[in-house]
């Protein structure tokens, strides 16, 4: 049985995302890898070739700020593609993957 590939906004919500995420801000210290302010995202540096494979090395910590700088230029394309939505700030303390088991 061959595995279906998970849509962008699906990763985003899986299990893997949220401790790849948990590694790389552990990473970084919790601090935003291009500025001293505290990091709140962790943004794919090399696009999303990789998705669900990428190393924690092809990924860093930002903090809006930064994060909002780097997105400026793809987020009317993201938007086009129906993509487009405030998956990029995770402030929820329960990750979405645990709101699914609990329900």
């Amino acid at each position: 049985m061959t595995r279906r590939r998970l849509s962008y906004l699906e990763f985003l919500e899986s299990e893997a995302w949220w401790k790849t995420r948990k590694l790389v801000l552990q990473r970084a210290g919790y601090r935003c890898e291009r500025c001293p302010n505290p990091a709140t995202d962790v943004h794919h540096k090399d696009g999303y070739s990789n998705l669900g494979c990428e190393s924690v090395e092809e990924l860093e910590a930002l903090c809006d700020h930064c994060h909002e700088k780097e997105h400026d230029q793809t987020l009317r394309v993201r938007e086009l593609l129906g993509q487009a939505r405030l998956f990029d700030r995770w402030d929820d303390p329960d990750p979405p993957y645990a709101k699914k088991r609990a329900a």
